[in-house]
């Protein structure tokens, strides 16, 4: 049986009005709360920052990884073809 979770109150200012307001105007066009608009845009940052550090530690890898070679070339290598 699935558990629910307790909401986590925090509090959030919007210093710019501009943007509150389009919050505001999301969340009525789209049906939802205030609070729904930013809890999905939070989760949305941060599946992208946690995406943003796979492809660094990927990329980090790669410059580390030993130069990759054709099968060809392997085998050449291991004296299989002249």
């Amino acid at each position: 049986m699935p558990t629910t979770q307790r909401p986590r109150p925090i509090t959030v200012l919007i210093d710019d009005p501009e943007i509150a307001d389009l919050i505001r105007q999301l969340a009525t066009d789209r049906g939802k709360t205030p609070r729904q608009i930013v809890a999905e845009a939070l989760r949305q940052w941060i599946e992208l920052i946690e995406d943003l550090e796979d492809i660094a530690l990927a990329d980090e890898a790669r410059r580390h990884a030993e130069p990759t070679i054709t099968p060809e070339e392997y085998a050449r290598k291991r004296g299989w073809i002249a």
